[in-house]
């Protein structure tokens, strides 16, 4: 028999509001890598490693490159 596991894995908000924004204003990874003036590789390694290896400085660009407010920002870091 397969083991389950029971435990919801670990939500990653901030993740999942920057994905989120990025889908509803239709950004490639290409163009939200030249927005954010990285390599889209590095922002597949960013988007990968997950929001708690993001520097504050990663978390500002995201913020204004897709029109995230900072308060929105500071309430998916908190879930």
């Amino acid at each position: 028999m397969p083991k389950t596991r029971l435990d919801d894995p670990k939500r990653d908000a901030p993740l999942e509001l920057v994905l989120g924004r990025k889908a509803s204003l239709g950004f490639s990874e290409e163009r939200l890598a030249e927005k954010m003036h990285f390599s889209r590789s590095t922002l597949r390694a960013r988007l990968d490693a997950g929001s708690d290896n993001w520097t504050i400085s990663e978390l500002k660009r995201f913020c204004r490159v897709l029109d995230i407010s900072i308060e929105e920002m500071r309430q998916a870091l908190r879930m």
